[in-house]
């Protein structure tokens, strides 16, 4: 085993080094292969996200990116990177990740197709922060139970805003819209209207 991501308590993949990647769907009882890459790859990170979206790459191989939209039935090359030796990934929206090189090079993956809402159940994204907004749509400023640090993305990634000890955010300046909201480290999303 390579590496193991999973999105929930049921929903949970692993990369071998036999280039497979497998998955659960009980927690781990039970594993079913799903993808097997032609060649010989050294997988190195496997990412589930929400919506469908995951990514896993590998550390030998030129144009080493490969993503589903199907939480992990199907995997598909992503002709994007023209590298090797990739061995880390993050991913702070299913849209927008960043890819550690082994020569210490960051690379960033901004998917120009991808609606970062798309599959997204409001429930589990509230029930997986535990940020309460309100209200939520604004027009004007919105609260927040307790003081974080906060930072505002727009949908594609782009940091808009960063403010300390903040309880509320006045998105009366913004454009009408959805954006990412992250306090301590959780995350959300907005919709100003």
């Amino acid at each position: 085993m390579e590496d193991i991501s999973f999105l929930n308590d049921s929903l949970g993949f692993v990369a071998d080094a036999s280039s497979r990647i497998s998955r659960t769907t009980d927690g781990g009882m039970t594993w079913t292969s799903t993808s097997f890459v032609a060649g010989d790859y050294n997988f190195t990170d496997i990412e589930i996200l929400y919506g469908g979206r995951g990514y896993a790459i590998f550390s030998n191989v030129p144009d080493s990116v490969l993503m589903t939209n199907d939480n992990g039935l199907t995997w598909e090359p992503v002709e994007t990177f023209t590298c090797s030796g990739m061995m880390d990934m993050s991913f702070p929206t299913k849209c927008l990740g960043y890819i550690g090189l082994l020569d210490g090079t960051i690379l960033k993956y901004e998917d120009p197709v991808c609606d970062p809402m798309a599959g997204v159940n409001d429930r589990y994204v509230q029930e997986k922060t535990n940020i309460r907004v309100y209200p939520n749509p604004a027009s004007g400023v919105i609260h927040f139970p307790l003081a974080g640090n906060i930072t505002l993305y727009s949908l594609g990634g782009t940091e808009l805003l960063h403010a300390e000890n903040m309880d509320m955010l006045d998105l009366s300046g913004l454009e009408d819209g959805a954006y990412f909201l992250r306090i301590d480290g959780s995350s959300t999303r907005i919709i100003k209207r």
